[in-house]
């Protein structure tokens, strides 16, 4: 027999029984409530230490009176439980309540910050520092529960700090990687080393960086004054930058940034037994801490992670059909390219491109002057029903030396590409985004010339051959393969805002067909105010999907599905409403959370052994999880979705269904994503867009993946 698992649990205690000091505080700028309330938070826990203080849009709230309010003067002040049927109400209680779980946890063994409770005492390897952490996240539901979802992950760290790394010239550090200030729990990105030291006076109002940290009274460190100083930039909107002693920061080391010893992967990457057992002992641990030091009675049971107990409904979906070329059918896509080949078998050859790094030329092509990897490339294309005709260029010459140099040998050559373009490079590159940014820029976003990069290492791994060439499909609009069943809306929109350095951005809009093949793909990308996409821009997406539509069916849409990254917005939900009024197309509106801080699993009795639910979903009214994946264990645990219907005519299970089948049409590898191809393509064309990498003229392939 087997149990659910989700890493969700209900206190006992109820918010009716949480009673709380409410302050209504008037702000005159609503969009700027949130940025005026946290400098107001900052004051007033400065003045009223050790207490929980947090604020949701016009409200904040205690569990104790706040006594000193400095210069704001004393606020009016209400007391009583929350009522549950106010949103403001349920969401200040939340944030207390993770905040108030965060001051519970002893200091010398935690740090702690927005819902994230880190482990002090981190796991080593020779080079990089892993430090454990959980997050928590909590709701309160209509009837007055309380769940409290929790998660665990890494975080991990150079041994060295900066000034080593660059004083040992590890040739690790690259403009562009995120670094991080252990003292402020900040992370930043590296910009490089300044001409100044760190005793110039290269700060506001003419002062040192070794004065400030004084006057910080951080007088124990050790910094020589001849070091010199780093400059960084601050993530998000404001893009700062900051002049920093380097012996002060940390290399973030992200899978994308350098590469992680197999020790520190062992660590990390948990089966599904592993990380659920350690995630039950570690959030244990935190609520009993709490437990003990809260302002009110804290009831919690252990047992409480079974989801049937708390209302959810459980199915399982079964794994698509698949149908290749030759009409072959099967559930498994290496497979189906095998015995069947790609579904689209384009009259003409495909003619594609190659552009070397010079130094590398001699390593790819043997001695009787044979490019073994592009003949193998073609051999495999040839067996799956699609024919490659290499355009040659002859050689030309890249300058590695540096980003600009490259950039400016990226110029004269890029005039010279006509067709999508395999750019192989040294895997010293593999971590270098400033060199796969300016190769994605010059050659895709400034001539529209879709690119391939891969690395030299992976031109000798036969099995990643497969993948490199559902790369160049997808960018040369080749369906490799398609569904048998059709899914139950007939018209598929991804949306997505991108927020990166700032900026939101809206990326290639793609409408995906009952069949689960790209309809349609074009570049409708703007640049929207916040994260909600403007009543203009959906206009102009779902106008320009309804056209080719009928293009290509003689029809209006039936129905369309909106795929909505992220939690969705009322705003938009009305603009889409008034938008398909006037078309008088029905829809639904349904938000794919790909980050919900959840696990779920399968708990063997008989084993004594937890298992990925790969297929599982767990329904509650209009949201579900959803497990789509079950990585091996190397690899570590699936990572579920969570989906909210927040609009619609389908049914919850037509909903998971479509979605689950859809994970199988992100036909750019056979490795299979969590999440469905309509937000996954539509996450991927935003950043694209928005990091300057998206070609800008017309393209019917997708040139993001």
């Amino acid at each position: 027999m087997e149990q659910f698992f989700l890493s969700e649990l209900f206190l006992d205690t109820r918010s009716n029984q949480i009673p709380l000091y409410f302050y209504h505080v008037p702000v005159l700028d609503l969009e700027k409530i949130d940025q005026y309330h946290y400098k107001t938070l900052r004051l007033l826990e400065k003045q009223n230490p050790d207490q929980t203080i947090h604020f949701y849009r016009h409200l904040i709230g205690s569990f104790h009176p706040i006594k000193y309010w400095g210069e704001m003067g004393d606020q009016t002040l209400v007391h009583r439980p929350i009522k549950t049927n106010i949103i403001e109400e349920r969401k200040l209680l939340e944030r207390l309540l993770i905040k108030n779980i965060e001051q519970a946890q002893n200091r010398d063994h935690f740090y702690t910050y927005r819902g994230r409770i880190t482990k002090k005492k981190p796991e080593t390897s020779s080079t990089i520092l892993s430090f454990r952490y959980l997050t928590l996240h909590t709701t309160i539901d209509h009837t007055s529960r309380i769940s409290i979802g929790f998660n665990m992950g890494h975080t991990l760290l150079h041994k060295m700090n900066l000034y080593q790394l660059l004083q040992e010239k590890t040739n690790i550090l690259h403009e562009g990687m995120e670094v991080f200030d252990p003292y402020n729990r900040s992370t930043y990105k590296f910009i490089g080393q300044s001409q100044a030291t760190v005793s110039d006076p290269i700060l506001p109002g003419n002062q040192s960086i070794l004065e400030y940290l004084r006057q910080q009274g951080r007088t124990n460190l050790k910094i020589p004054q001849n070091t010199p100083a780093v400059t960084v930039e601050s993530k998000g909107r404001s893009k700062k930058q900051f002049h920093f002693a380097p012996q002060l920061l940390k290399l973030i080391c992200s899978f994308d940034q350098v590469s992680i010893p197999q020790q520190i992967q062992q660590q990390i990457k948990l089966n599904a037994h592993k990380r659920t057992e350690m995630m039950r002992k570690f959030v244990e641990h935190v609520l009993s801490n709490w437990q003990n030091k809260a302002p009110f009675p804290v009831s919690f049971s252990m047992n409480s992670t079974q989801p049937k107990q708390h209302g959810y409904h459980i199915k399982q979906f079964k794994d698509p059909f698949l149908l290749f070329g030759r009409g072959f059918t099967t559930q498994d896509q290496k497979n189906g390219l095998k015995q069947g080949g790609s579904y689209t078998r384009p009259a003409q050859k495909v003619k594609y491109q190659y552009l070397i790094q010079p130094e590398i030329i001699d390593r790819l092509v043997n001695q009787k002057n044979h490019f073994q990897f592009a003949k193998s490339l073609e051999q495999q294309s040839s067996k799956w029903g699609v024919e490659l005709d290499i355009h040659k260029t002859g050689r030309k010459e890249l300058d590695f030396s540096n980003s600009t140099k490259l950039r400016d040998s990226l110029k004269e050559i890029a005039p010279t590409l006509q067709y999508p373009t395999v750019v192989i490079i040294d895997e010293q590159y593999r971590t270098n985004k400033a060199i796969y940014r300016i190769i994605k820029q010059e050659c895709g976003r400034e001539k529209n010339i879709p690119t391939q990069v891969v690395y030299l290492d992976t031109t000798h791994n036969k099995y990643a051959y497969a993948n490199i060439l559902l790369g160049l499909y997808a960018k040369a609009g080749i369906q490799p393969w398609i569904l048998k069943k059709p899914l139950h809306s007939p018209c598929f929109i991804g949306l997505d805002v991108s927020r990166d350095d700032g900026k939101h951005s809206t990326g290639v809009v793609q409408a995906v067909g009952q069949d689960g093949r790209i309809l349609f793909a074009q570049s409708l990308t703007s640049t929207e105010r916040g994260e909600i996409i403007s009543e203009d821009s959906l206009q102009q997406i779902i106008s320009t999907i309804r056209y080719h539509y009928n293009k290509e069916f003689g029809h209006n849409p039936p129905h369309i599905t909106f795929h909505r990254d992220g939690r969705g917005y009322e705003g938009e939900l009305r603009a889409i409403t008034r938008v398909m009024n006037e078309m008088g197309i029905p829809f639904d509106y349904i938000s794919v959370v790909k980050n919900c801080q959840r696990r779920m699993a399968l708990y063997n009795e008989k084993q004594g052994k937890y298992r990925n639910a790969l297929g599982y979903t767990y329904i509650k009214d209009n949201f579900a999880y959803l497990c789509t994946t079950n990585p091996r264990d190397a690899l570590g645990m699936a990572r579920p979705i969570k989906i909210e219907q927040q609009y619609g005519h389908l049914t919850m299970d037509q909903v998971l269904e479509d979605i689950y089948h859809l994970t199988f049409m992100n036909t750019h590898s056979t490795l299979r994503p969590r999440l469905p191809v309509t937000v996954n393509y539509a996450d991927k064309s935003s950043t694209y867009y928005n990091r300057g990498l998206l070609p800008l003229g017309e393209s019917n392939g997708l040139p993001f993946v």
